[in-house]
């Protein structure tokens, strides 16, 4: 029986860390792609600087979002509040 129960803290732990680095890296991505097409779009058009400034950072806003929720399901899970 003891030995379930570590399979299970243990497979719960791989399934924490895969959680936070996965969404860490897919926002990574995001914001690396993100930018890419800010400066894309500003050297096409710089007169639309303040417009495309304000769009970046709320784009940049929402994706970084998405890690911190993952984080927090992860440090939940890690803490033992969800049962398995």
């Amino acid at each position: 029986m003891n030995e379930v129960v570590s399979d299970v803290i243990g497979l719960n732990m791989i399934g924490a860390g895969l959680m936070m680095g996965l969404g860490a890296l897919g926002a990574a991505i995001g914001l690396g792609v993100l930018s890419g097409r800010f400066l894309e779009g500003y050297a096409r058009q710089p007169d639309l600087d303040k417009s495309l400034t304000s769009k970046f950072f709320l784009g940049a806003g929402l994706t970084d979002a998405v890690p911190m929720i993952s984080l927090v399901f992860g440090i939940l899970i890690v803490l033992g509040v969800f049962p398995s």
